[in-house]
């Protein structure tokens, strides 16, 4: 046996923005996904020519594409990101188990870790979303969205697109969204990405089969808080409002469908794929800023509202509103309001019900923030040139203490996007002393990547960090359920709502000579 283990819990990526899911939850609706792990060496040595591949899943409806990833060298302390193609389409919501098997010369570890699987659908008579969790289905019912106060987007996809009876968020248009999310080919799409869309009101319900007695009801998986199922929900309404747009031409522009869309946000469009992440990790910030994470709405309901002896909890319901207080600012302490009203309805032994309350009306801060970083690469590039220098993205990220993070703490991937026609090239960037990336763990993560003739021209480039949930297994739910990943920590975009524009930042320019 190799001391070569996986700390995090292993978490996806999905192929629409190519970012993180909130918390890294896989999400069977999305079908096609990428499975990503940090492999450790936690031994004293190095650990030469490595191969790593995935043995077998808990679930047949969870389907890796079999690769095996070679690792040269592993320092001692060190820790490489490896990735798999994972279809979860199939697989039921719930807590599955992969098999990855670590092996050289030395020996071979096997390492069973456990991932997170929700399925959301769309009723058609209730008009509302649901996540399915082992513990209970949360039901949500949005109210009221922020969109953009242009009825036009920058492109002229709306012109000659497919038609609806609703301008709007419809059930034709949900159900058309859902159905292309499960046979998705992102190469079929226009370049005509979605309107921002921001929350502002939602209803929520839980219901629980069976109840539970106490005071306290089972965490989804026993890990996450259910405000993660929310912006799990948010993100899909999102790349599913995105899908649309780009796949049929469709904008969001009016009312429709139980749904209240209020222009009110300054910006228009997200440019790019790439950058519908960007929007989608400000929808998601929103929602789980809003809501502590040292204790969602629900927890702090249930602490709050004693039932009765012998009662049984069969449901609870929360009514959810966010006053954008500042800017969303990603990787900022930005101030975010929220007024909440939780219920919890118990049912006796006499099969009556009850029910009681609890409101909070406060204003928190986002806490998933970065006090700096710093991005090192080159502004020129010749491609026949390339063996001497190549392209090599350096970037440093500091915590809110200026503390450096490192290794497995971040998930980082650079985004380039030519000018002239929007092409995109992506690649990560690891902190593990392999490749490119001169020292490990030393908080410096590094990319490469090598440009054909055919790239020439200016091209932006935006290198976009995310936290890692680093929770250990072993952790009680209610201390696990603090740690969220999936965050963006970097400063590529603020959703403002008073004048002006919502401009990408990139991070530089580089100019790609063939």
């Amino acid at each position: 046996m190799i001391p070569i283990t996986v700390q995090n819990r292993p978490f996806s990526s999905d192929y629409i923005t190519g970012l993180m899911l909130p918390d890294g939850i896989f999400e069977a609706t999305l079908g096609r996904q990428q499975l990503n792990a940090y492999f450790s060496n936690t031994g004293a040595s190095t650990q030469t020519n490595l191969k790593i591949y995935v043995e077998s899943t808990s679930h047949p409806g969870i389907i890796i594409t079999p690769s095996t990833h070679t690792v040269g060298s592993l320092l001692a302390g060190a820790s490489s990101l490896q990735s798999w193609e994972v279809n979860v389409g199939n697989a039921p919501a719930g807590k599955h188990y992969i098999s990855f098997i670590a092996e050289n010369a030395s020996g071979r570890s096997r390492i069973i870790k456990r991932i997170f699987i929700t399925k959301v659908s769309f009723n058609e008579a209730s008009n509302s979303f649901s996540a399915e969790t082992p513990e209970g289905i949360i039901t949500v019912t949005i109210n009221e969205l922020w969109t953009s106060k242009d009825e036009y987007d920058n492109c002229d996809c709306k012109k000659g697109g497919r038609k609806y009876s609703e301008k709007a968020i419809s059930q034709t248009i949900i159900n058309d969204a859902l159905s292309a999310l499960k046979k998705l080919d992102i190469n079929d799409f226009k370049d005509c990405p979605p309107q921002t869309l921001l929350i502002k009101n939602i209803s929520a319900g839980i219901v629980y089969s069976p109840g539970f007695t106490g005071q306290y009801g089972e965490l989804p998986y026993q890990d996450p808080w259910w405000k993660t199922l929310l912006a799990i929900l948010a993100a899909i309404l999102f790349i599913a409002a995105f899908v649309v747009a780009a796949a049929f031409g469709v904008v969001v522009t009016g009312g429709g469908a139980g749904i209240a869309i209020s222009a009110v946000i300054t910006c228009c469009s997200v440019p790019f794929f790439a950058a519908v992440g960007l929007a989608v990790g400000a929808l998601t910030s929103a929602i789980l800023s809003s809501a502590l994470d040292s204790r969602d709405p629900f927890r702090r309901g249930q602490d709050n509202t004693l039932p009765g002896a012998g009662e049984l909890t069969i449901g609870e319901a929360l009514e959810f509103e966010i006053d954008y207080i500042e800017p969303i600012q990603l990787g900022k302490p930005y101030k975010i309001g929220t007024k909440w009203n939780y219920s919890r309805i118990t049912k006796d032994s006499s099969a009556v019900e009850r029910s009681y309350s609890y409101e909070v009306a406060e204003t928190n801060s986002n806490i998933h923030v970065l006090s700096k970083y710093e991005i090192d690469a080159p502004d020129v590039v010749k491609v026949y040139l390339q063996k001497e220098k190549p392209f090599i993205v350096r970037a440093k990220f500091y915590d809110e203490n200026e503390k450096l993070l490192r290794g497995p703490q971040l998930f980082v991937k650079c985004f380039l996007q030519r000018k002239s026609d929007n092409k995109i090239i992506s690649f990560m960037l690891e902190d593990s002393g392999n490749g490119p990336d001169e020292k490990a763990s030393e908080g410096t993560y590094t990319g490469i990547h090598y440009f054909s003739r055919l790239d020439d021209g200016y091209w932006r480039m935006y290198v976009i960090a995310q936290d890692v949930n680093y929770a250990d297994e072993d952790m009680a739910p209610d201390d696990a359920a603090q740690i969220i990943g999936g965050q963006v920590l970097t400063h590529q975009l603020e959703v403002n709502y008073s004048g002006g524009t919502c401009p990408l930042v990139p991070d530089g320019e580089v100019h790609v000579i063939g």
